[in-house]
């Protein structure tokens, strides 16, 4: 095996240790300045870092994510799509296809899981709202259960921001 595969299969997927039933996640619980720091290291380190730095940081990486696990995955959502920064991360990270493809996984198990719980297409018109999105569309993606779809709208319709700078938020 190559050693940049290595690395990624080494890589935790983003809530990928919850199983269906262990953990409550609650919507209207706010995201404290930990967990946006949490989020914020995870992505940072996933979009920009080298896959050598990647791996040097998993342990770091995975507590972080082991940190964010209680979060529900429309809240994370919600704090990468409403932060210019975080939104270029997601992009970057989609653009790294061995770190996105373990990075989607983790988010697409907790997006089943969750609506396998009942606990998801409720929130998804409030969601949709809070990030200047049209609901219906995203409601029909999380009821067919299409999470392709759910986040491909995420990626091509929340605009990064052109009158910012770069990272400006």
């Amino acid at each position: 095996m190559h050693a940049k595969f290595k690395v990624l299969v080494l890589l935790i997927p983003l809530f990928g240790s919850l199983e269906a039933g262990s953990l409550y996640r609650d919507y209207s619980k706010p995201l404290t300045n930990s967990d946006r720091q949490d989020i914020r290291y995870i992505l940072t380190n996933l979009s920009n870092s080298s896959l050598v730095t990647i791996m040097y940081n998993r342990v770091n990486i995975e507590r972080a994510g082991d940190r964010i696990d209680p979060i529900h995955p429309l809240n994370f959502l919600l704090c990468v799509f409403t932060s210019y920064e975080l939104t270029a991360y997601i992009h970057n990270i989609k653009e790294r296809s061995l770190v996105w493809k373990d990075f989607y996984n983790g988010l697409v198990k907790s997006l089943q899981t969750e609506s396998s719980e009942y606990n998801l297409n409720e929130y998804v018109s409030n969601f949709a709202l809070q990030l200047h999105l049209r609901p219906q569309p995203l409601i029909q993606a999380s009821l067919e259960k299409n999470w392709d779809k759910f986040l491909n709208i995420l990626l091509t319709q929340v605009p990064r921001n052109p009158d910012r700078d770069r990272y400006g938020d």
